[in-house]
């Protein structure tokens, strides 16, 4: 005999309208590992569903069977997580499908073998536990993706949620825009995942690594699919996308926009998409296609470089902190002031994905309970070293040209005044003192006078 994988029994209710006459499945109760509990009438199965949670439900049909049968469709209407077993007689096999169709999971024949309606019960509670693992994994997933999980206490950040939860609750295009690291891929799923959709998969287009080939395959195959559950499509770096992947995909939209929509399966794909800069500027540029702007008429949600809040550099700090020490159940690390005003004063060029990296580096050093400033450093990118020296040189430039500036108009000011330090100091609004060092540091003589004489400028100070 068949034996149950399964360790735990279930309850099993038993409908059979026909209570004067003994049921041959009373006969393999007892062998079995799971629990039975039979009634006689409709009523008293709805009775006891209402009260009870039955994994399985056998219904025993025989010729008469129009009210069974729409009792079927009913039952599965009103208590979806029970799954239906029809046992029929086999001479009226055609009841079978016609079951299936009335909402059973399957069918049994009569006399009932235990060996099979073992094997059939097993079957279903094992689908049941894959989709209660399924849908733990999918609220696992949509508790990673929480909108609290875009973290910040800035009015920008607080702008960006409220408008994310809106964004949730409709179909309508989104364009995130940001620049590298400042969570566009994040907000996507979070918009993704408190959505209708969220049952189904998130599609992701990457158009800086896929080809053009793929990108118009995915596409065919995302908007022709048959499937009535429609999905999200994320389409990341739109503005790596082909202009003629774009024109594929503004066809593509027009030809789903007759299609009807229900409640709860919109039967067109829903658009998020991501980018590097503000859509008017991938328009100007030539880079996105002006048509299918006009056609997805889309929400922009602007993501601000982590540079532009500042004020969110500590909560991020101590959100990843908590996060690496759960990861590596270890107590979590504080941080000091002087860390966070270390990292206030960097540039993050990287944003938020850099700050996340930079903060993962700093606790593998620090031996303390608290981050302190000594244990956080930063990655120089070849990008910000080359950055970093034009700005250097800038300055260096710039300093050259105010010295120069500096040199001619102190200059001026003591040919004007025939080299009087006191009237020349005057007129520039400094002290004598200070006349006399500038003039040193920028090594000024007249040029018709001899070095002793230009010593003589030196003692005119002196005198005077």
């Amino acid at each position: 005999m068949i034996t149950s994988s399964r360790k735990t029994p279930i309850d099993i209710l038993l409908l059979d309208i026909k209570s004067d006459q003994k049921s041959s499945l009373s006969i393999a109760m007892p062998e079995l590992l799971h629990r039975f509990k039979q009634v006689t009438s409709l009523e008293s199965a709805y009775a006891e569903l209402g009260v009870k949670s039955y994994p399985v439900m056998i219904v025993m049909i025989d010729n008469d069977s129009s009210e069974l049968l729409s009792a079927i469709s009913q039952l599965t209407g009103k208590f979806p997580h029970t799954e239906i077993l029809a046992a029929i007689n086999p001479e009226n096999q055609e009841l079978a499908a016609a079951a299936i169709n009335a909402g059973a999971s399957d069918y049994l024949l009569n006399p009932i073998n235990s060996d099979i309606l073992l094997s059939k019960i097993t079957a279903i509670t094992a689908s049941k536990d894959n989709m209660s693992e399924l849908m733990m994994l999918r609220q696992q997933i949509a508790m990673n993706y929480g909108f609290d999980n875009f973290i910040g206490v800035s009015l920008k950040i607080e702008r960006i949620r409220k408008t994310a939860m809106q964004m949730a609750l409709c179909d309508i295009p989104v364009v995130i825009s940001g620049k590298t690291g400042t969570g566009k891929t994040l907000l996507a799923n979070i918009i993704h995942y408190h959505s209708l959709r969220r049952k189904n998969e998130l599609n992701t287009i990457d158009c800086s690594s896929a080809s053009k080939e793929f990108i118009e395959t995915e596409l065919n195959r995302i908007f022709n699919s048959t499937s009535k559950d429609a999905s999200t499509v994320f389409i990341s770096h739109f503005e790596s996308m082909a202009l003629d992947s774009q024109r594929l995909l503004t066809q593509l939209m027009a030809l789903n926009q007759n299609k009807s929509l229900s409640d709860d399966q919109p039967a067109m794909p829903r658009l998020i998409f991501s980018c590097d800069q503000p859509l008017y500027n991938l328009v100007r540029k030539n880079l996105v296609d002006n048509r299918l702007v006009e056609m997805l008429q889309a929400i922009e949600i602007s993501i601000p470089s982590l540079i532009d809040r500042i004020e969110d550099i500590e909560v991020l700090a101590s959100y990843y902190l908590r996060k690496y020490a759960f990861e590596s159940d270890s107590q979590s690390l504080g941080i000091t002031s002087a860390a966070i005003e270390k990292l206030s004063k960097h540039d993050w060029s990287g944003n938020v994905r850099e700050l996340e990296n930079c903060l993962k580096r700093a606790t593998t050093i620090c031996q303390e309970k608290n981050l302190d400033a000594v244990s956080v450093s930063f990655v120089e990118s070849s990008h910000r070293r080359g950055s970093l020296a034009s700005a250097t040189d800038s300055k260096r430039d710039q300093k050259s040209s105010l010295a120069d500036s500096q040199r001619l108009h102190i200059t001026k000011a003591l040919e004007d005044n025939n080299w009087n330090f006191t009237h020349t100091a005057l007129q520039l609004g400094i002290g004598r003192t200070t006349l006399w060092r500038k003039v040193r540091k920028f090594k000024l003589q007249r040029n018709e006078e001899s070095k002793t004489e230009a010593l003589g400028v030196y003692s005119d100070e002196q005198h005077q």
